[in-house]
């Protein structure tokens, strides 16, 4: 996970902590795959993923 090691040495906030990042990267994918088997690979249903998931997370 990039993410981990771009974000955690540079950042010292709390939403940097190796809980919410991994956190927020399994809600992601959920989302994603949610969206995935109820609309298919569609361009549309990975935008709606997408902002569902930075919904979710924010």
């Amino acid at each position: 996970m990039p993410a981990i090691y771009l974000s955690l040495p540079i950042l010292p906030t709390p939403f940097a902590r190796p809980r919410n990042v991994i956190g927020g990267h399994v809600i992601a994918t959920f989302t994603g795959l949610v969206f995935m088997t109820l609309f298919g690979i569609q361009w549309w249903s990975m935008a709606m993923a997408v902002g569902t998931a930075i919904a979710i997370t924010t």
